[in-house]
């Protein structure tokens, strides 16, 4: 249930990880990776490839950054 909202919400994130990217603001891009971490079981649990796909195109662009945190 709710994929389509699911699948929404992670392409709000991404578009957040790219303007925070090109605008270089790695505390807000730092808040956005926690969110998503926060909330990534839920969307683990979500079998439709798209939900998938998004999941993974998120962490795909988290591993290019290195950030203080970790």
């Amino acid at each position: 249930p709710h994929t389509g909202l699911k699948k929404e919400s992670l392409n709000i994130v991404l578009v957040l990880i790219k303007r925070l990217t090109d605008a270089k603001d790695i505390k807000n891009l730092t808040l956005v990776k926690s969110a998503f971490e926060e909330n990534l079981p839920n969307f683990q649990k979500d079998p439709t490839p798209e939900v998938r796909c998004c999941v993974n195109d998120i962490e795909e662009k988290f591993s290019k950054f290195t950030f203080k945190d970790d």
